[in-house]
């Protein structure tokens, strides 16, 4: 585990061999172990608040995923500028409730698909994607192939990610919501833009999924 006080015996060391360029590769070595330790700080935290949610939801008996049917009202039913495609799919993992289910709704406008989808893993955490190094504060990354950026939706214990992949183009946006739900809007077809999937994730009350 990275600690400060080897960071500084870097620095100290590189300083004694009086060279500046050695220093330069202290300061950047100390830098990359700082950081390493807050992330492994910040997933520790994330993985105590977890388990904290998670406790204080059996205390009350919520141990079971919501029917797939109750996660629908939570999609939005009108989309500005698209077209309801077809009607919801509704999946629980089994008859019980037990495990997870989802729900998932499309609109269409020409060519141009969004698919809303919302995840409870209420009964499956152990499944649960929604702490992604990829939704954590500042995480960007850009290849030929994609975009990759860390979304700060401003609410508490609600993570989000935008994915915008290049050829063949589309729009992915991420969010993990209370350790428990987790929403994708993901756009295909047409011109396909990163704007349009948040404001449909600003349609979802994520503030009332936190809440359960």
């Amino acid at each position: 585990m990275p600690s400060l006080l080897r960071c500084l015996l870097i620095v100290v060391v590189a300083a004694s061999l009086g060279s500046c360029d050695q220093l330069e590769r202290a300061r950047r070595g100390w830098g990359v172990l700082l950081k390493q330790d807050q992330q492994f700080r910040q997933r520790r935290d994330d993985g105590r608040q977890a388990a904290a949610r998670r406790a204080t939801r059996a205390q009350r008996g919520d141990t079971l995923s919501l029917p797939a049917e109750q996660l629908a009202r939570y999609l939005p039913a009108v989309v500005a500028g698209f077209t309801p495609a077809g009607s919801d799919v509704a999946v629980a993992e089994n008859p019980t409730g037990a495990g997870y289910s989802l729900c998932t709704r499309q609109f269409a406008r020409g060519s141009e698909m969004l698919m809303v989808q919302l995840f409870d893993f209420n009964g499956a955490y152990a499944r649960y994607p929604g702490r992604s190094p990829i939704m954590a504060p500042g995480y960007a990354l850009t290849t030929r192939q994609q975009r990759i950026r860390a979304w700060h939706v401003g609410l508490p214990n609600v993570q989000a990610s935008e994915i915008v992949a290049f050829q063949p183009p589309s729009v992915s946006v991420l969010v993990g919501i209370a350790d428990r739900f987790y929403l994708t809007v993901a756009q295909t077809g047409g011109r396909p833009d990163a704007s349009t999937a948040k404001a449909v994730v600003q349609q979802v009350n994520l503030a009332a999924l936190s809440a359960l």
